[in-house]
Parts: structure tokens; sequence; C-alpha cells
């Protein structure tokens, strides 16, 4: 096999430097040699663009770019390495980077060569340098799982990571990795919380190990860039598989601790201040002339003051506190709301006109009643609560109030009546729960089932995550859907086959079609949000049962209980 050095300075040279072709090929090899102290992105760019453009691009099989540089010191040109190396294959050619480590690896192995073109001590230097004594890797446990309260470490040979899982006193999750080699001994990276939540929820759902949201293939094949907007790394296969272990792992502990810490607070329909550390959601909104008027209230049924059910406040200015000296029968002793007013936020922040109720569980975390109406008010009693008990009485006071306050000089006739004007507070006051009820199962109408569906397709309409959506969400859907388009009407018809790119067969049997030949193991969230929409149509164009309310109730827990796992882990990260 002959080398040619192809062309020189001043000719066309094809964006190539060497040319050869073996014995067996069609085709030949090139090679672009850059010796730059520095290489930019756009010069791997410029150099692919050169060689395509150029006339040995259609009759070349493999191209080497060889560099003096280390790529893998730069993630924009590992990147930018990676970009062409797909933009060549779509060409059938082979592309190959040799770098400076990688032509230094090369050299090594070839004394003869170091000799030829340095010298001979360079040689000595260079290629013989004797090997130091290996050291034994320290690995870690194999698939071990541990937990000292809140604080959970998962091992496997390679990896290890310790979560601080969340808490009532802190809510957040937190992460460090550490790996088991001699270069990293000592180090641990720390995860964001954000981040490591939607590590965890992919890794709890169907997916591949090697490809995941931190996760970038290098140029080999075994090997792959662990990234973080604060770092990256490159680690093996088998650390990634190994990685993977302790991340599924680590999800059930997770889901659990989120899923007990929801289930005392109950605040998975209130979306919490994204403004704010602590666990604050926002439960009503009301105007600042009501919530002054609701502190005068609280001022006037102070506990001290009278011993009625309506006198449960400790007075104080501008909270809301709920307290009994004593156990009744209706509250134990001690305080049962802590709550405060927060600006709407946006632009003119304390100058919006209304103001958001607020509930956090960490206003009581000093109590040790259990959560509950008799102990600690969880964020669901507690918006009942202020819109069912506590605005009436609001408002039956204010008329009171306004009707002692009339003159008989000026209004006899109402203050003979008693006829003055309501306190509508219901025009004012707007729940902030995003979704109607915290259970489908709690559905008992068509109308409430619509509000969940409603309530779906608009999450998966804007959800993104990178945890797969299971396919069998999608034929439980389709399957209600099916179930429906037996009695829909026929000018449905069209929107539903729009919906799930069916076509102009039978709605039934299209429907039937692709529900048996769906054989994929996970679909995605604009196929699914479309099937909620076709299950929309049906339901609000059609006469229910009490069957078909039941039927597809049961058959739609699974994407609820999906939706409720997406908002607890937004809630929770």
């Amino acid at each position: 096999m002959q080398v040619f050095q192809y062309g020189k300075s001043g000719q066309e040279q094809d964006g190539i430097d060497i040319i050869w072709k073996t014995t067996d090929a069609c085709k030949y090899s090139v090679a672009e040699v850059k010796h730059w102290k520095a290489v930019k992105p756009s010069n791997i760019q410029t150099w692919l663009k050169a060689f395509l453009d150029g006339e040995r691009a259609t009759d070349s099989q493999i191209w080497i770019l060889c560099l003096s540089v280390n790529i893998e010191d730069d993630t924009k040109l590992v990147m930018a390495w990676d970009a062409a190396k797909t933009e060549l294959e779509s060409h059938d050619i082979q592309a190959l980077v040799w770098d400076r480590g990688f032509i230094e690896e090369l050299l090594r192995g070839s004394p003869e060569l170091v000799e030829r073109f340095f010298s001979k001590e360079i040689r000595d230097r260079f290629c013989y340098t004797l090997s130091m004594p290996t050291e034994e890797p320290r690995l870690f446990h194999r698939t071990y799982i541990g937990q000292s309260d809140s604080h959970l470490t998962a091992e496997n040979e390679s990896v290890r990571v310790e979560v601080i899982l969340p808490t009532r006193n802190s809510p957040h999750a937190s992460a460090i990795l550490s790996f088991a080699r001699s270069n990293l001994e000592g180090v641990s990276l720390a995860i964001d919380g954000k981040d490591f939540v939607r590590w965890l929820q992919w890794a709890g759902h169907p997916h591949d190990p090697l490809k995941g949201p931190f996760t970038l293939p290098l140029s080999d094949p075994d090997r792959f860039l662990l990234t973080t907007p604060k770092f990256q790394l490159s680690l093996s296969s088998s650390e990634f598989e190994q990685l993977d272990w302790c991340l599924r792992h680590i999800w059930t502990h997770y889901l659990s601790a989120i899923q007990a810490l929801e289930n005392d607070w109950r605040c998975l329909r209130f979306k919490r201040l994204s403004g704010s550390s602590q666990p604050v959601h926002a439960l009503i909104s009301l105007p600042r002339a009501l919530w002054r008027l609701i502190m005068e209230y609280v001022s006037e049924h102070d506990y001290v003051k009278g011993e009625s059910d309506q006198h449960i406040f400790d007075e104080s200015n501008s909270v809301l506190k709920v307290f009994s000296p004593t156990t009744t029968p209706a509250l134990d002793a001690g305080y049962h709301l802590i709550s405060y007013a927060y600006d709407e936020g946006g632009p003119t922040g304390r100058y919006e006109p209304n103001i958001n109720i607020c509930w956090n569980p960490n206003n009581l975390r000093e109590l040790s009643s259990p959560w509950g109406p008799r102990g600690q008010w969880d964020a669901e009693f507690t918006h009942d609560w202020l819109k069912l008990t506590l605005l009436p009485n609001v408002r039956d006071w204010h008329q009171r109030k306004s009707q002692q306050n009339l003159s008989w000089l000026t209004n006899p006739v109402e203050k003979l009546t008693g006829n003055t004007p309501v306190l509508a507070t219901e025009d004012y006051v707007i729940s902030l729960a995003r979704l109607s009820m915290r259970q489908i199962a709690e559905a008992m109408t068509v109308e409430e089932l619509n509000s969940c569906l409603h309530a779906m397709q608009l999450h998966f309409s804007c959800l993104s995550t990178s945890a797969v959506l299971e396919q069998d969400l999608f034929i439980s859907v389709l399957r209600c859907v099916q179930h429906l388009a037996y009695r829909l009407p026929e000018q449905h018809h069209n929107y539903i086959r729009g919906n799930l790119q069916l076509g102009r067969e039978p709605l039934v049997e299209s429907l039937a079609e692709l529900i048996t030949t769906n054989n994929t193991n996970s679909t995605n969230c604009t196929m699914l949000e479309m099937a909620l929409r076709s299950l929309i149509c049906c339901s609000e164009n059609l006469i229910w049962t009490d069957n078909d309310l039941k039927w597809v109730k049961q058959m739609l827990e699974p994407v609820w209980a999906r939706m409720r796992e997406d908002l607890l882990c937004e809630m929770f990260s």
C-alpha cells in the first residue's frame, strides 16, 4: 500500500492532505492534518465542508481528521465532531478523529518512527518509560442500599449515590455522586435537585441505560459523557449501567417519600410558589380589601374575647392564626393554622389588586399534633374551610355590623327591615386549585369526569419530561374512545380521525385496528393528548350510563396516576 501527500500549498486540495487506497478497496482513504494550537467547533465544520465540496468525497470511504489538540478537553469540540461524523456517515463515509492523545498512543507503539523523526533520546523517554505498579481499584459494595432517616445511599461497584430525600423540614431532593476511580478518589459531584429528580423519574420508567437525559455519546462506542450544567465526565458503559441500577432503586424510595408527604399535606391540587424556598402553596385569591376585612373579623373573634365556635383566632397583624386554648368538640388544644397573604406577583407586585392566601406546613412544624381537622390543618382542609366556613362567617358578620352602624335618621327603612347589601364574597374569591379533585375515582357525575379529562389533556399538552410515557396509557384512552364511539354522532367522527391520524374506514373499526397494531412500548405527549381530546369529544356529545362512568374512570386511573406522579416530582424537586 502506498500513501501519498495530496497536493501542496496553493493547489486545490479538496479538504484533504493524505490519500491512499488499500489493495482490496474500491475507494480511497483520506486524511486531513491540522497542526494548530487551538481548534474551534466552527473549524471542524469548515474542514468538513471543504472535503464534502471537493472532488474526492464521492470516491472516498474513510476520512480521518488528525489534530494536534485533544478534543475531549472541550465538550463543544466533542459535539462538533459528533455532528461531523453523523454528516459523513450519511454519505457512507467512515469518520475517525486522531487527536493529540490518540496520535501519541500510536507513536508510543512505534519507537522506530519516533527515533526517525525526533531522536533516540526522545524515543527512550517517550516510548520506554517504566510503567508504575497498577493499583487495584477500590470498589464500592455491589447492589447495596442503605438508609438512615432521610439519608439514602446506593452503591454498585463503581458508583455511589448519596441522596437526601424530601422531608417536612426540607421538601427538596439533593444528591452527590462518587466514583471508584483512582483519578476521582476524594471527589464528590453534587447534582441539582431538579436535574436529579428528572433523572430518577426517567430511571423509574422503561428506558435504555445508555440513552438518558444526562448522556451524550463519544467516538469510542464503549464510552459516554455524563453531562450536567456544572460538569461533564467520561464514563464507560458499565459505569453507566451501574449508575442506572442506583437510580432505579433510589426512585422507589424517593417516590414513597414524596407520596407520604403529600398524603399528610394533601397539597397536590395547589401549585407551589416558585419564588419561595419553602413549600408555600397558594389556595385562594381575593381582593386586598376583603383580606383587611377578614383581619378585622379575626380581631373581633380572638379566642380571649369569647367562647363561641367562631372565637378560634389568635389576633396577629396580617397573619391568619387559628388557635384553641383548650380541647373542644371540634378542635384539639393548640394552633391549627398559620397562614400568610402573598402578593400575586407579576410586574406590578404589591400593587396588584388581589393577593393569594397561602398554606405552608412548616409554619406549624414545631407542633406535634397529627394532621387532620382536629389537629394541624392540611392544604385541602384549609382551602375548604376558607371558602365554606370563614368567608361565609365574615360575610354574615359584615352584614350584621353594617346594619348596626345604620342611622335611624339617614337609613330608617334599612334599619327597620335589616335589608342591607350582602357582601357577595363568592364574586371576588377565586379558588387556585388546579385540579377539581384529588383522585379521578371521586368523580360522581359526567361533568366532574369531564373536568378530570380536561385537566389531563392540559397536563400532557404542556408536559416536558424525560421519562417514557408507557404505551398502555395511550391504549387505555383509546379503549375508552372506542367504547363510546359506537354511540357518537357521525358528524364528530372526522374530528377524532384527524386527532388520531386515522383513515376513512368506519371509526370504530379504525380504532380497533389502531389498538391491536400498536405494539411499541412507549407513546408521546402529543398522541396521548390527542387521544384525550378525542375522549372529551365523545364525553361531551353523548349520553352516559352509570356503567360508562364507572368503567371509564377505572380505565383512566393509570393516566391520572401518571399525571399525579409528574406533579409530585415537580413539587418535590
